[in-house]
């Protein structure tokens, strides 16, 4: 019955969406076997269950459907690892050799995690090459086995590491020269995240950093108001919704903006919130840098 019920839930949502069997299970499963989860004449396992419920936006709640002590040692190794990434954290080689020991034979979720991860850290340590961009292209088409950085049209419903896989290779086309296409892909994953094609609690982790990211990209190119209309909508949000983790960065951001199309009253204010912020957070490095960038604009803190 619970098979039943979780089929029944995720059909109904699919068709309310628009979206063919096709298009939902494509790298997850075969349409035969979503057939089957759909009228209850199969189970789904942990990782598909939650890419199915990530790409069609709902809540993943891993107790809502049945698991085994495995996918349970699976999931909590996957939470732990993203945990360290999240904080700062590159040394986590022996938990992925750990997942990938505990995942399903040929589980393409757990290759594009891995190596997704694996690209992740390389990035962090200062490679930036062609290595790195082949490992995101070959995470991405783990699971989207079309995906081509030249065509947005062939993507079309994305699981939450997808969307992160996909925001790193436009920062990795930003950093080849590429920077028009990666500001299509930064739009592209703004407007998919604000079509609701996503759960709230995955969406208020990643949109302020795409917006970020995408802000960056529009400043790289002199596109300053795109790039200001862009922080505004990412402080807003930061603000509505209580997540401070690159509010710094918007700020500084918006204060570069303002500050190059000549509205020094307004960037010296901005950049003063986050070199406030900066100080109250004991990063010197990010303070520096804010005072260094003030000086460089002829511009002075505001009093607070």
């Amino acid at each position: 019955m619970a098979f039943y019920m979780f089929g029944d839930y995720i059909r109904e949502q699919r068709e309310r969406m628009g979206v063919t069997q096709e298009d939902l299970c494509e790298g997850i499963c075969s349409p035969g076997t979503l057939s089957k989860i759909e009228n209850g004449r199969q189970g789904v396992r942990l990782n598909q269950y939650i890419a199915l419920m990530e790409r069609l936006g709902l809540p993943v709640q891993p107790m809502g459907v049945q698991v085994t002590e495995e996918e349970m040692r699976w999931y909590n190794l996957k939470q732990e690892i993203s945990y360290k990434i999240s904080s700062g954290c590159r040394d986590v080689e022996e938990l992925l050799a750990r997942l990938e020991k505990c995942s399903y034979k040929a589980d393409r979720i757990t290759e594009q995690y891995v190596s997704f991860v694996r690209a992740g850290i390389k990035m962090g340590n200062g490679n930036n090459g062609e290595v790195v961009f082949d490992m995101l292209l070959r995470a991405i088409r783990y699971t989207l086995p079309r995906f081509d950085f030249n065509n947005i049209n062939n993507v079309k419903l994305l699981t939450f590491d997808e969307i992160m896989i996909i925001d790193n290779i436009a920062i990795m086309m930003r950093k080849q020269g590429h920077i028009i296409k990666a500001i299509m892909w930064g739009y592209f994953l703004k407007e998919y995240l604000e079509k609701g094609n996503i759960d709230y609690d995955e969406k208020v982790r990643i949109y302020p950093m795409i917006l970020f990211n995408l802000s960056n990209w529009l400043i790289g190119c002199g596109k300053y108001n795109d790039a200001g209309e862009i922080c505004s909508k990412g402080i807003e949000y930061c603000n509505a919704h209580g997540k401070l983790n690159i509010f710094m960065e918007l700020l500084y951001n918006r204060g570069i903006c303002y500050a190059e199309t000549g509205d020094k009253k307004n960037a010296a204010q901005f950049f003063t919130y986050s070199y406030v912020i900066a100080e109250a957070r004991g990063d010197k490095k990010r303070a520096n840098i804010i005072e260094e960038t003030l000086a460089g604009y002829g511009i002075s803190k505001v009093m607070m």
